[in-house]
């Protein structure tokens, strides 16, 4: 059967599995567009930008340095971004700003430009709280 979102940060996203912003949420470790997640999921936790701030709403240390390095603006594509930061951070805890590029080159910002989300992901790699 087919899998439903009920969560409120993730939107329909574009045919063909392409992401935007809120369409991304992470299994199996990696960003992936929603339209994906069904197929890629199967028993795997699937985890979404709601799932990211601990239980008491501490915001997850890349939401906080998000807001400190005006990283968003919209909100549009901050979910997407965020998720796609985490899935990087796990894998590479102290990326490089052309591996946090490359990490963010599927999702589009038509607000703030790139510079203050690149920011955002190296600090908090930097904190090494990227958890």
């Amino acid at each position: 059967g087919k899998a439903r979102s009920e969560a409120h940060g993730a939107a329909h996203g574009r045919a063909g599995g392409e992401a935007q912003g809120k369409a991304r949420s992470e299994a199996h470790g990696a960003a992936r567009g929603r339209a994906l997640i069904t197929s890629a999921a199967g028993h795997a936790t699937v985890k979404t930008i709601e799932g990211m701030a601990a239980t008491d709403g501490t915001l997850h240390p890349l939401q906080q340095a998000f807001m400190d390095c005006h990283g968003l603006q919209c909100g549009f594509c901050t979910p997407g971004m965020i998720m796609a930061s985490a899935s990087l951070l796990a894998s590479n805890p102290q990326p490089d700003e052309a591996a946090i590029e490359k990490a963010l080159e599927g999702n589009l910002c038509r607000c703030t430009g790139y510079a203050n989300i690149v920011q955002a992901v190296r600090q908090a790699a930097t904190s090494g709280t990227g958890r």
